[in-house]
Order: C-alpha cells, then sequence, then structure tokens
C-alpha cells in the first residue's frame, strides 16, 4: 500500500472521529435545524415525498425543499432500525466526514498526491466544516462539489450539469450560489453562450419540475428578511469570523503577487478556485454595508475553495529558498486551522443544540400540557417542539413563508414590546387562544410571570422578591 494511502486513512479516521464523537456524547442533535428536517422527514414517509405543505395547528405553511436529504434520513432510519431523529444524529456527521475524501480525489486527479494530502487535511480539521457537520443538507453539495468542477475542468459540461442538478436536489441554496461562481469563471473564459444550457440546463429542469406546484406559494416569502439579515450579520458569528476570511483573501493576494517570480504557472484550476474564493469573500463581506447578502454559510465555500488552490499552490511551487514556503505554510494551518478550532472549540457549539434547560421545558411540556392545547414559541424552537412533544405549536409571523398573517402571532413583541406585566397580560388576553407561552432564558420580560405564570414556562427561574433571575432546572410549572 503507498504511503500516502496510509496518510489519507489516517486522516479520514480522525475527520471522521472528531465528527462523531460529539453526536455519540448526547442522546439528541447537536443543531436547531436537524429537528425541522427530521420533522419533514417523518411527515414525508406518512404523505410521500412530494409534500407541497406543512400541517400546523393554524394552517399549513408550504415546503420549499427539495426533497433528497429528507428521503435520505428516511433511508437511514430504515436501515439503521431507528427512529428518523435518531438516524439524522449520525448521517450529516459521517457524509460530512467524507467530504476530505471527494476532495483528495480531486486535487489527486488533477495535481497529484501531494497537493490532494494537503488538501484532505484542510478540509477534514476545518472548523468551519466541523461547526456544519450536523445541521446543513448543504453539505452535500459541497460533497458533490469536487465532482462538479473536476467534470467544468474537464469541459464534460453535461455531467457537470448532471451533478450539479443533484446538488440542488439537497440544498437550494448551495446550487444558486455555485452556479454564480461557476457563471462568473464561465463568462471570464468566455465560454459561456457556448456551454451554458449544459451546465445549468439540468439544474433549471429539476427546479421547474419541483417549483411549478409551489409558484403560488412563493409569494409567501415576504418576511422582515432585511432585518432578518441585520440582525445576524452584525451578530458575534460575523464578527468573529471576518479577520480569518479577511486574512484568507490578504494570503490570496500575497500568493497571486508572487507567485510569478517563484516560477509557478497558474492554469484553469487556479483560475476557477481563485474567482470562487474571491467571490465568497465578497459575499460575505457584504455584511459590512449591506443585509442583502446573508453570509451564514460562506466560510464553507470559502474554505472549500481556498484549500483546493493553497493546496496546488504549496505542492508545486519551485523556489531556490524553501523557507519561504514553509512560513506560508505555517501560517496557512494557523489561519485555516488552529485559529478557527480554538474559536469554535471554545464557544461551546460542541453540544446539543436545545441549551439552557429547554429539555427540562420538554419534559414539563410532556407532563402538563395537553395535546389540544395551543403554544407560542420561537419560530425555530417551535418546530423542534413539535418534532420532540408533538405538542400544537403556532407559527409566528417572523417565520418565513406564512400564507396569511394574519392568522400568526407577533412572537417577538411579546418579549420586546411589553415593559411590565400588565402590558403582557394584556398581550395573552388579545391573544386569548394561547394556552402557554415558552421560551428560553435569552428572551426578556421577567415580570410578566408574576401576572401570569400559569401559562408561561421560562427556562429560568425568577426571583420576584429580589428580581433576580438565574439558570435553573426548575421554573414555574404551575396552570
Amino acid at each position: 500500500m503507498k504511503q500516502e494511502y496510509i496518510i489519507l486513512a489516517i486522516v479520514l479516521i480522525a475527520g471522521l472521529f472528531v465528527r462523531i464523537y460529539p453526536t455519540l456524547s448526547f442522546a439528541t442533535p447537536l443543531k436547531y435545524d436537524t429537528y425541522y428536517h427530521a420533522r419533514v422527514a417523518s411527515l414525508m414517509e406518512t404523505q410521500g415525498p412530494l409534500i407541497t405543505q406543512e400541517p400546523w395547528p393554524e394552517g399549513g405553511r408550504p415546503h420549499f425543499y427539495p426533497p433528497l436529504y429528507h428521503l435520505l434520513l428516511i433511508l437511514g432510519s430504515f436501515l439503521t432500525f431507528n427512529t428518523v431523529l435518531n438516524a439524522s444524529r449520525f448521517i450529516l456527521p459521517f457524509f460530512a466526514a467524507l467530504i476530505p475524501l471527494t476532495g483528495f480525489w480531486f486535487v489527486r486527479e488533477l495535481k497529484g498526491d501531494y497537493a490532494a494530502l494537503i488538501a484532505a487535511f484542510l478540509l477534514a480539521f476545518n472548523s468551519f466544516f466541523l461547526d456544519a457537520s450536523y445541521d446543513s443538507p448543504e453539505l452535500f453539495g459541497l460533497l458533490l462539489l469536487p465532482f462538479i468542477a473536476y467534470f467544468l475542468l474537464k469541459e464534460k459540461y453535461l455531467q457537470a450539469g448532471l451533478a450539479l442538478a443533484i446538488s440542488f436536489m439537497f440544498s437550494i441554496f448551495f446550487g444558486v450560489y455555485a452556479s454564480a461562481a461557476f457563471l462568473i469563471f464561465l463568462i471570464y473564459e468566455g465560454k459561456f453562450k457556448k456551454v451554458h444550457h449544459k451546465l445549468f440546463g439540468p439544474s433549471a429542469i429539476f427546479l421547474v419540475l419541483w417549483y411549478l406546484p409551489r409558484l403560488g406559494d412563493l409569494g409567501h416569502l415576504d418576511v422582515a428578511i432585511g432585518s432578518t439579515f441585520i440582525s445576524k450579520s452584525l451578530g458575534a458569528w460575523a464578527l468573529t469570523y471576518t479577520p480569518v476570511i479577511i486574512a484568507a483573501l490578504l494570503i490570496l493576494f500575497i500568493l497571486m503577487k508572487y507567485l510569478p517570480k517563484i516560477r509557478y504557472k497558474a492554469d484553469r484550476y487556479d483560475t476557477l478556485w481563485t474567482i470562487w474564493t474571491i467571490f465568497f469573500t465578497g459575499m460575505f463581506l457584504t455584511f459590512l454595508v449591506t443585509p442583502v447578502a446573508y453570509p451564514w454559510r460562506m466560510p464553507l465555500y470559502i474554505s472549500m475553495g481556498f484549500t483546493f488552490l493553497i493546496a496546488n499552490m504549496l505542492a508545486n511551487v519551485k523556489y531556490k529558498s524553501k523557507n519561504v514556503l514553509k512560513v506560508a505554510a505555517v501560517l496557512i494551518l494557523v489561519v485555516f486551522t488552529a485559529v478557527p478550532a480554538a474559536i469554535f472549540i471554545g464557544s461551546g457549539n460542541l453540544r446539543p443544540a436545545l441549551d439552557q434547560n429547554e429539555y427540562q421545558m420538554m419534559q414539563w411540556m410532556n407532563a402538563t400540557i395537553d395535546n389540544n392545547s395551543l403554544i407560542l414559541s420561537d419560530s425555530v424552537f417551535c418546530s423542534n417542539i413539535i418534532t420532540l412533544t408533538g405538542k400544537k405549536c403556532a407559527l409566528d409571523i417572523n417565520f418565513e413563508s406564512i400564507p396569511d398573517k394574519n392568522r400568526w402571532i407577533d412572537y417577538t413583541n411579546f418579549f420586546e414590546s411589553p415593559q411590565d406585566a400588565v402590558s403582557a397580560g394584556l398581550f395573552l388576553e388579545k391573544y386569548s387562544k394561547l394556552n402557554y407561552v415558552v421560551y428560553a432564558n435569552k428572551y426578556g420580560n421577567r415580570n410578566a410571570m408574576d401576572v401570569v405564570a400559569d401559562r408561561i414556562y421560562s427556562s429560568w427561574e425568577c426571583d420576584s422578591r429580589t428580581s433576580t433571575c438565574f439558570n435553573s432546572t426548575v421554573a414555574y410549572k404551575t396552570h
């Protein structure tokens, strides 16, 4: 067996371990989105894969997600003789651990073993990929990206188009983002008019077939997108990763400036990943000036392109002084592995998504609330309540794709507008159909519990005598 395959096996096993170990440490999924997708997969088990509407207590919500990820969850549940929710704990981490393998194959086919091993290492231990290994169907797009890029660079545009279409069936977001980068690449090469139908045609056919039955519902995607993007884009997440992204871009420009002097000849491979990296870095940095672009997944795309680019550069440049390359290699590994990994581990992301005693909240609901009662909760947490308890939870008007917002409740208004217990009581009186309000400790309006504690559960316990609140597994439980 060749030495590079032994190294690759070690990298892949270690990459799988660092993804599977956290999910083995807990009995529940680690990320919020997993609960939603598990619920959709369960619906597909009973209603078929072509569902167009998700049932909610106050009416249906249009369903837009493509079907392949949910079908995979159903298959994983069947093969493991387990529930969809339990199967979902392992499916994404497992397939995420395969991204270094497809990345290795792609780079090896075009650039050789040494560059491929560097790419596999960077993909296996990059904290951006670790963080996304538990909740995003976009990972399947990234798993397919090496195949799409390989066929694209080999000028087999129809095969690239078919692989791109499959990625659309997992994630619309990945397909749209990747298509934009490929479009720029083709325009740069002057080949767009000749090959666009082959590369983008299969995806267009899928999009028409999938969204034509949902065409009338697309107009419901009128949530307050601007405010949502602003609140998330300017948060700690974006601010934390911005220095890493900017550092990567600076390294890229420095290498582009000096590589011609060290006898490095760039080709279409380098052109593709340079365009890819700059495009997604630009997408990410838009949060500094506008909420138009949502940069949540951009570090994944930046990391993927930069990894392929830098692996080839480090493996193939020829220079009389190897010290320059050694310093560059150490700098790159620190920027793209050590620093993000330290941030990632320090952030405590490797824990169940429903923290702050929200599982105790679930247990209380199972013991206290009957299935006919109507609960109001956070738009994301509401889906988790339905998944884990089977209770009736009302969507609020801040959720996406609500057909008739007059039938829904402004959940945010309950926590942000009422400044005292009286106004909170008036809120609940206005929405008299509500039986309970549940929320996590990240929200305010503690005073409401003094007046309407029989219909509110918080994962914080508050002492009205001292006006203090503290984290506790016990909270108001009277009804």
